[in-house]
């Protein structure tokens, strides 16, 4: 069947298209797409043509979305009208993909799919992969209640990183050079600091002996040095004497090169937590439909598929967080 999709047709080009999509097979379904959003510093990249390994133009980004179950192939339990969150994106149509969710019908594994539970909606539950990234950071550091940690950058996978830290019982200071992030995590309850001048200087102060967890959300090599520097150094007088865990959740499109005289000086501990589990997707549904995590206030814009190219152009002017499509429009 054809049906639309959103296309990059060359780097900074955007525009709405057709596609054409198989019936689903054994194991798979026909997906209507109810939202779509956009995660703003891989698709920037992939709007560029900046993304590694990426296929040449014209592609279908997008990688979260909310859908609804149409159609069924054989051996499939899940029946029309379910409402599901779909990572990812399908690769069974017509152009080539950059995972290719921002489409209004797709083709997918069943076993791919999340039914949304009871109290999440489909506009909060296309969220529900940055929440999982950033979830996955979380669980990968191995963080404890009372413990100290340092989010730096605050898009989405590290205002949500913030939340899951805080919502876990930690001490959490969040940190960004942009008022209205900042302004948006103090709204929603966390310690956050505009940085003027470095992080050395407005953030460390408060962090007293330093940060058992630093968050770097940043995509921003350069500043990745500062962040694990924020880290405190493992000590024989406290009986936990654990070095600190740097949580890299940025994505990097400039190579990095870290400083080993930073990393040693605090035995830093570098974890590079890579895009989600089945078991993250699992608990971060569960903390929404217990109303443990809240995302809405994070969605700025809600456009049309058809307005997708004002909705990159605010995202490239960082005037919004997150944009998301509404494929009913």
């Amino acid at each position: 069947m054809k049906t639309s999709c959103l296309l990059f047709t060359a780097p900074g080009q955007v525009t709405r298209d057709e596609t054409e999509i198989p019936d689903p097979g054994p194991g798979e379904v026909l997906l209507r797409t109810l939202y779509s959003a956009v995660s703003p510093g891989t698709e920037l990249r992939v709007f560029a043509g900046r993304q590694g390994r990426m296929p040449a133009f014209p592609v279908i980004p997008g990688y979260t979305a909310t859908a609804e179950v149409l159609a069924a192939g054989p051996g499939v339990s899940l029946t029309p009208g379910t409402q599901v969150f779909a990572p990812g994106g399908s690769r069974r149509c017509r152009h080539a993909v950059c995972w290719g969710a921002h489409v209004a019908h797709s083709v997918r594994a069943a076993a791919d799919l999340f039914p949304l539970p009871a109290g999440v909606g489909p506009l909060a539950g296309s969220l529900t992969k940055l929440a999982a990234i950033a979830y996955h950071g979380r669980h990968g550091s191995g963080g404890q209640p009372e413990e100290t940690v340092a989010v730096i950058g605050l898009g989405p996978i590290g205002l949500l990183a913030a939340r899951l830290h805080q919502a876990a019982g930690a001490r959490v200071f969040a940190a960004d050079r942009d008022p209205a992030r900042v302004a948006l995590a103090r709204a929603g309850g966390l310690t956050a600091v505009l940085i003027a001048d470095s992080l050395a200087a407005d953030l460390a102060p408060l962090l007293g002996a330093g940060a058992d967890v630093v968050v770097d959300a940043t995509g921003v090599a350069a500043v990745l040095n500062e962040a694990i520097a924020l880290g405190r150094p493992p000590s024989p007088d406290d009986p936990r004497h654990r070095s600190a865990r740097i949580v890299v959740q940025g994505s990097y499109a400039d190579p990095v090169a870290l400083r080993y005289e930073t990393c040693a000086r605090g035995e830093s501990q570098l974890l590079f937590p890579h895009d989600h589990q089945p078991r993250d997707v699992a608990a971060v549904l569960d903390l929404l439909a217990g109303r443990r995590l809240r995302v809405d206030d994070l969605l700025s814009l809600v456009l049309a598929p058809g307005e997708a190219a004002a909705g990159y152009a605010r995202l490239q002017e960082h005037a919004a967080v997150l944009v998301a499509f509404d494929w009913s429009r």
